[in-house]
């Protein structure tokens, strides 16, 4: 799939690419897009999501969902040039962990959902987990409470409940 983008004022405001078989974006698709709010790029379990480089650039991204894209890692570097970032949607992927670094670097962020990911419950979702209550940000993942498979994962944490 191509998409080339030619005029200036396009108003284009939310892309859907799910369930198109992507293996890849180049982070400068969207670039040419000064409306752009929303891209979706859900269901796409081969699309390379990097975490040693910017997965998207645009200065305008609001909401982005990378649900079910069987994403293994993400890190402060994937989302690095998508600072205006509101609602990021991670959910149904196979993440382990979420680095409270990457939650920092995007200042309006209001919703995170991390729904079905194999997170495991230790100190630094721990940070995750009170940045995002500090905040008023909606972390989706587990209800309130994360559940972890033993009571030793967490043993001497404070989950604020």
């Amino acid at each position: 799939m191509c998409i080339k983008v030619g005029r200036k004022n396009i108003k284009l405001k939310y892309i859907d690419l799910g369930g198109t078989k992507l293996l890849y974006l180049h982070p400068h698709m969207f670039l040419g897009l000064p409306n752009l709010h929303h891209v979706s790029v859900h269901k796409n379990r081969s699309l390379q999501i990097p975490s040693d480089r910017n997965f998207i650039n645009s200065h305008s991204l609001s909401h982005l969902d990378i649900s079910h894209c069987n994403v293994t890692s993400v890190s402060v570097e994937t989302f690095a040039n998508v600072s205006a970032l509101e609602w990021l949607d991670l959910s149904y992927n196979n993440l382990s962990s979420v680095d409270i670094h990457i939650l920092r670097a995007l200042p309006k962020l209001s919703t995170l959902y991390l729904y079905v990911n194999l997170l495991q419950c230790d100190r630094q979702l721990q940070e995750v987990w009170r940045w995002c209550q500090d905040r008023n940000t909606p972390t989706v993942y587990w209800g309130t409470v994360p559940e972890c498979d033993t009571l030793s994962e967490v043993d001497g944490l404070w989950w604020g409940c």
